[in-house]
């Protein structure tokens, strides 16, 4: 039996930590007792039986300066008086907390959630790509929280969402924003349909993992329509690949566009790569012996990734001059104090490439679409479907499917060839026989 004393303040003092927890009861409040850790502190805790018989310990408070024996002895009477009166005050303090929990629940903003994703959601998903996340990001702090930000997060309708989607589509969010530290620099933000859809998907994401940490209770984006994704294609022509690689040896003679800019242009034609697997390779990403790029994991969109180099290829990297980490290196790159070497690569094509499509008149290329060449290209000298996904490391038969018809050009060419050679059948036999006439004539 637990030994029981009259715990005042001075008998307290007189309590050691032992080389385990143990329990002292009061004499005078039945159940009232303390526990003494082996680290020193102690604790007021009430024992109790709860009318459904359940025996509940309730801790009462630590020994401190802020909580003294005489405050527990009072708190110890209050909950005895509660179980005298067929309730359970272990039951009530953990209702109470649900209620508090339920009310800061319904405390959180769609704001307030975006932002817990964004800086928590990381850690928790490793494998997402972090230009993944800055996708997202863009989305949700451009379109989606200056139109329901505001909104508690738990009373977001499927028509707030549906609205916000059309509002977008319509423009609403598109705006140009200063950049900081760059005083005539700005940010183009546009709407549309595509931004319209990402911001919607990005913002499913976001309820999903919501309701995975018991935030909220449901996901009112689940059944929300949005726009099918256009399909576009682009590929340039021969003529055209000749005018684009003719204005950029132009455009550099003259002095108004990059060499560093022409060559990640030239080796985006080369090698049908993504953009960024481009604009931030590195020296060590090359295998130069191997004729090989090899990106890691965090830096292809469908994680490792190996791309093949053609001789021109090869011979464009050769010619590069290595200063420092990236191949191509930002021209306005903070320097390394040290080594003196850009710390940062020539990240940004966009404008380089809009002065050069202008000049070159191919008003409606995308850089994206240089990708899609390649794909063309190879189809049309009978590559399969197969091989234009390796090319473009592709991990999905069906994201190289739209290239379908393009792998079927050198089909239609054989069966031409074969329908050509069954219907000029008869003028081959006829010259057949002509030649057997000839033949008899002449040995006659």
């Amino acid at each position: 039996m637990a030994e029981k004393i009259n715990l005042t303040a001075r008998a307290l003092e007189a309590l050691k930590p032992g080389p385990a927890d143990y329990d002292v009861f009061d004499r005078t409040i039945p159940g009232f007792h303390v526990r003494v850790r082996t680290s020193g502190a102690v604790s007021f805790r009430l024992k109790y039986k709860a009318a459904d018989g359940r025996q509940r310990r309730a801790t009462l408070g630590t020994l401190s300066g802020h909580f003294t024996v005489a405050q527990a002895r009072a708190e110890a009477e209050r909950l005895r008086l509660i179980v005298q009166q067929g309730g359970d005050p272990m039951a009530q303090a953990e209702e109470a907390e649900r209620a508090a929990e339920e009310a800061r629940r319904r405390q959180i903003t769609v704001s307030d959630l975006i932002e817990r994703y964004l800086t928590d959601g990381p850690a928790l998903n490793p494998n997402k790509r972090t230009r993944s996340w800055e996708h997202d990001a863009g989305m949700l702090r451009n379109h989606v929280k200056p139109l329901i930000g505001k909104l508690y997060a738990h009373a977001v309708r499927r028509a707030d969402v549906e609205q916000m989607q059309a509002d977008i589509i319509a423009g609403k969010t598109a705006r140009s924003e200063k950049i900081k530290d760059r005083p005539r620099a700005k940010r183009i933000i546009r709407g549309g349909e595509a931004a319209g859809r990402a911001s919607t998907v990005a913002l499913g994401t976001v309820f999903s993992w919501a309701i995975e940490r018991e935030l909220i209770d449901r996901n009112p984006v689940t059944k929300v329509k949005k726009p099918t994704p256009r399909t576009r294609e682009r590929f340039l022509t021969d003529e055209e690949t000749g005018t684009l690689l003719e204005t950029l040896t132009t455009l550099t003679n003259a002095g108004d566009l990059l060499n560093v800019h022409a060559d990640q242009i030239r080796l985006l034609l080369l090698t049908g790569a993504r953009l960024r697997e481009i604009t931030r390779l590195r020296w060590a990403e090359i295998d130069f012996e191997r004729a090989l790029i090899r990106l890691p994991r965090e830096r292809g969109k469908t994680g490792e990734r190996v791309i093949h180099l053609s001789p021109a290829a090869l011979q464009l990297l050769n010619e590069r001059p290595r200063n420092g980490a990236f191949v191509f290196p930002g021209p306005r790159a903070p320097i390394d104090e040290t080594t003196k070497e850009p710390l940062a690569p020539a990240d940004d094509l966009e404008r380089p490439w809009r002065r050069v499509r202008k000049e070159a008149k191919l008003h409606d290329v995308r850089l994206h679409d240089l990708r899609h060449s390649v794909a063309s290209f190879a189809a049309a000298r009978g590559a399969s479907l197969l091989l234009i996904g390796k090319i473009l490391g592709h991990r999905q038969a069906a994201t190289t499917a739209r290239y379908a018809h393009l792998a079927a050009d050198p089909v239609r060419d054989a069966v031409a060839q074969i329908g050509n050679q069954i219907t000029t059948a008869p003028a081959r036999l006829a010259e057949a026989k002509a030649r057997r006439a000839r033949k008899v004539e002449g040995e006659g």
